[in-house]
């Protein structure tokens, strides 16, 4: 006997899972959960604002689910067959019995072999197409790296911060000139409680030779008990064009939104009245690097010597709530940092601290079998 359901899709649909250097497609489930009114399944009707999550593709508010889809709904996989749109009837043609539905696991990998001189501890970096650039602590160098060929090239030196722990870095979408090949790097200082500059550098290649100058100073809101802005780290949104602030204060991880700075300003100074929204999320466990895509702000945490566990967060900017939490350190990594996460191809890149085990290393979610 043939199956039907019947449901009126409301205007909300927010992704579940995504994960976002240059990649279409970050191998990330791309779920999608929408709220419905009424599901009839045959003989048996679910409570009215019941939830189901619709994977494979991300739906739009103005379209209704594709053949082929899968449903899942409290535990219920079921398979799309045909759609009638207008009247919204879908035809089920398979249902499977799930307890409960989980996010798909991670696979870590060790991509390839770090270069590491001088004592500065290395510390975030970012990458742009297949070029990853990773700060060491104090600015003491930044080593840059081939990552399709899997080759360390060069080393750069700048200027010692002796109060810059160069705690996140993160690419923009802004060219300083016309014809760069790559775009504005933002380098957050953090890791000194109270240090809330960010660095913001621009780099020129030559043949295979690199040079980075600094152009500009972001001095964000001094830290007090009214915006709780401590241990601050900055992850561009090169989708939407802000610039979000990540941080820890009053028992709780802050996330706050600003406009990106114009360039063309050496030093500036933002203020609380700079932030467009600030909300909260679960206190961070030692932030590490972090980025941004899809509307979610992705970060490593943790610092295994120091009693953390290490942990992928995602946290929904758009809902403004905690997405989901992956523990790394049960995955066989009990004792490494990793100081970095950019996304790269279809997964992500992570780099580690040279002196807890040099590596960097290669995130991906698991396919589905």
């Amino acid at each position: 006997m043939r199956k039907f359901i019947f449901f009126l899709l409301i205007l909300t649909v927010v992704p579940f899972v995504s994960v976002a250097c240059d990649s279409e497609n970050d191998g990330f489930v791309e779920d999608v959960i929408i709220k419905v009114d009424t599901i009839t399944v045959a003989d048996t009707t679910f409570s009215t604002n019941d939830t189901i999550i619709v994977t494979d593709t991300i739906i739009s508010v103005d379209t209704i689910i594709n053949n082929g889809d899968t449903i899942i709904k409290n535990g219920t996989i079921i398979k799309v067959d045909t759609i009638v749109k207008q009247d919204t009837i879908i035809k089920v043609d398979t249902i499977v019995n799930t307890d409960t539905l989980v996010f798909r696991p991670l696979d870590i990998t060790l991509y390839m072999e770090q270069h590491h001189i001088g004592t500065g501890s290395l510390q975030a970096a970012d990458c742009y197409h297949d070029y990853l650039f990773q700060f060491q602590d104090t600015n003491d160098s930044v080593f840059i790296y081939d990552l399709d060929r899997k080759k360390y090239i060069q080393s750069l030196h700048l200027p010692k911060d002796y109060s810059n722990h160069c705690n996140n870095v993160s690419f923009s979408r802004i060219f300083l000139y016309e014809g760069d090949l790559f775009p504005l790097l933002y380098v957050s200082g953090s890791g000194k409680g109270t240090y809330n500059q960010v660095q913001v550098y621009h780099i020129t290649k030559e043949s295979e030779s690199f040079s980075i100058t600094k152009v500009q100073d972001i001095v964000l809101p001094t830290a007090n008990s009214t915006n709780n802005l401590y241990w601050t780290n900055v992850a561009i949104d090169n989708e939407n064009g802000y610039m979000y602030v990540y941080a820890n204060g009053n028992g709780k991880g802050q996330i706050a939104k600003f406009n990106i700075p114009p360039v063309n300003i050496a030093q500036i100074k933002l203020n609380n009245n700079d932030i467009i929204e600030q909300f909260t999320v679960s206190l961070f466990e030692h932030q590490q690097g972090g980025y941004i895509k899809d509307d979610i702000l992705n970060i490593i945490t943790g610092v295994p010597h120091m009693g953390d566990r290490t942990n992928l967060r995602m946290i929904d900017l758009k809902r403004k709530n905690d997405l989901y939490t992956y523990n790394i350190s049960e995955l066989g990594f009990p004792t490494i940092e990793f100081e970095s996460l950019s996304s790269y191809k279809d997964g992500m890149i992570s780099a580690a601290n040279g002196n807890m085990g040099l590596g960097i290393y290669y995130i991906k979610i698991k396919s589905r079998e």
